[in-house]
């Protein structure tokens, strides 16, 4: 190969190392720190959110067992709560499409969803806020829906908080099937279980009730597996992009002292 396509590849290949870099960790930046789990895996203090009476709406509201506000709301459908009792939220022409779950000026660390049901494929979006209260950019999931329960247990981690959780199924699912919620949070900030200037579900006032079957874990049906969505460190990143560069450095190198003319005698 020729110096200069030598010196091309070099100039190629270490522009597309850092390029990876740059983007690995404008990644991790704008990532919330959200966990996504297929399965029902509850948290400490997981509480099931109640209805006190039947209610239809594109937005319905039922309560944490602490007596915490939380709203369902639709951009496409009309919802219904059919009975008093745990969540079980349906569309008015028998299939959901979007769902979205938020504490009514608040916040919350976990909820356990099951879009019960469905077909096709699911995208669940979550806003979140840091441990300074900023925003952050929204975390999404995709997973395939099947007949009967499709769990989806979702956790923020290192002091962050979830502002809304929305669920998008193009083909849809029958109902949204008892979810779950812990840390439920109105107006003050909530730490280790405790709460300065706020109330706080789960720990004082109300009770936390095990889910169904004594706490184990409903694998998914529809062909999905377990995943944290999770995203390199910029660590990874950084080694992934000196290693490519060094490689190329390493060709350029070697071809370039091939080229040389040998040293006179």
């Amino acid at each position: 190969m020729p110096f200069t396509n030598r010196r091309r590849l070099f100039y190629r290949v270490s522009a597309a190392a850092l390029a990876l870099l740059v983007v690995g960790l404008a990644a991790r930046i704008g990532r919330a720190d959200i966990i996504f789990t297929l399965g029902n895996n509850p948290q400490k203090n997981e509480e099931n959110i109640l209805f006190g009476a039947s209610e239809s709406g594109t937005t319905i509201t039922g309560a944490t067992q602490g007596g915490i506000p939380v709203l369902f709301s639709s951009t496409t459908d009309t919802l219904m709560q059919n009975a008093k009792g745990q969540a079980d939220i349906f569309a008015q022409d028998g299939l959901l499409n979007n769902v979205k779950v938020q504490v009514q000026n608040g916040t919350y660390t976990d909820l356990i969803i099951n879009p019960q049901n469905g077909s096709g494929m699911a995208t669940v979006t979550v806003s979140s806020l840091d441990s300074n209260g900023n925003p952050e950019a929204d975390s999404t999931f995709t997973y395939s829906l099947g007949n009967g329960q499709n769990f989806l247990t979702i956790v923020a981690t290192n002091g962050e908080v979830i502002t809304s959780t929305t669920i998008d199924a193009a083909s849809g699912f029958d109902d949204l099937k008892q979810p779950r919620i812990s840390g439920a949070s109105q107006g003050g900030t909530t730490t280790g279980g405790t709460t300065t200037g706020g109330t706080t579900d789960g720990t004082t006032g109300g009770t936390t009730t095990p889910p169904t079957g004594g706490g184990t874990t409903t694998p998914p049906t529809g062909g999905a597996t377990t995943s944290d969505a999770g995203v390199p460190e910029p660590t990874t990143f950084l080694l992934t992009g000196l290693g490519l560069a060094g490689i190329a450095f390493y060709r350029w190198r070697a071809g370039a002292a091939r080229k040389s003319p040998p040293a006179a005698a």
